[in-house]
């Protein structure tokens, strides 16, 4: 079975973007890319991988995590991207998740009545204790 975690940027409940280098400067060093920039092999020192898809440009409105590896490089690149952005990271069951309270008035309504109400979080353990208590 497989698992994916989103980030998707937002402003004023709508969808909005951020810089691609915010991303590259986040996890590009374990980045292999395939597929003209849309899917990244992200390979990790101990050899675990994850799968990150984009839509690449050099705005981007967040990307997906298929079957995200539990390595503190992966989780602290997102964390790192949610720090710099007002993006959401985000998967089924929720809640959304942000690195600051002053993000969460952007968060889309839907997602909030979808998820529920958004969680401040910058711990990779953190993390890990709302996925699976969801």
């Amino acid at each position: 079975m497989s698992f994916e975690v989103f980030v998707g940027c937002y402003r004023d409940g709508e969808s909005s973007t951020f810089p691609l280098t915010v991303l590259e400067d986040a996890l590009a060093r374990y980045a292999k890319r395939y597929d003209d920039e849309h899917y990244w092999v992200l390979e990790f020192p101990d050899g675990s991988r994850s799968e990150l898809g984009l839509q690449p440009g050099a705005q981007i409105e967040g990307c997906t995590i298929f079957r995200p590896s539990d390595r503190p490089e992966l989780w602290n690149g997102l964390i790192e991207i949610l720090k710099r952005t007002t993006s959401v990271l985000y998967w089924p069951g929720g809640p959304p998740v942000v690195a600051d309270a002053s993000v969460i008035p952007h968060v889309p309504k839907d997602m909030i009545e979808s998820l529920g109400e958004p969680v401040v979080a910058t711990d990779r353990d953190k993390i890990f204790e709302l996925i699976r208590n969801s």
